[in-house]
C-alpha cells in the first residue's frame, strides 16, 4: 500500500522567510521606561523579602532586655497590678 503525500510534513519545510527587519531612528530626547504598577508591587514585595531574609530571627537586644526585666521582682508585681487595673476598668469596678 502507498500512500502519496500532498504537502510535506516536514517542519523545516513549512518556515516561511521573515521579512528584514527595518532599521531603528535614535531618539533625541533620551532614553525612558514606563513601569506597570503590576510590575512596581513585584518590586516592592521583592525589597521587603530581601529585608525580612536580612533580618536576623532572633533579636538579641530584646532577649537581653526581656531577660533583665523578669529578673527584677518588682517586674512582675508592676505588670500583675496593671493587669488587675485593666481587667477592673474593663468591668467598671
Amino acid at each position: 500500500m502507498n500512500i502519496n503525500r500532498i504537502n510535506p510534513l516536514d517542519p523545516l519545510f513549512s518556515v516561511k522567510k521573515s521579512e528584514p527587519i527595518g532599521r531603528t531612528e535614535r531618539s533625541e530626547r533620551g532614553q525612558s521606561i514606563q513601569v506597570s504598577p503590576d510590575a512596581q508591587l513585584a518590586h516592592e514585595r521583592l525589597f521587603a523579602l530581601e529585608a525580612v531574609r536580612r533580618t536576623p530571627d532572633v533579636r538579641v537586644d530584646e532577649v537581653a532586655r526581656v531577660k533583665a526585666a523578669i529578673g527584677d521582682p518588682s517586674y512582675l508585681n508592676d505588670k500583675i497590678e496593671a493587669l488587675a487595673d485593666r481587667l477592673l476598668e474593663a468591668w467598671d469596678w
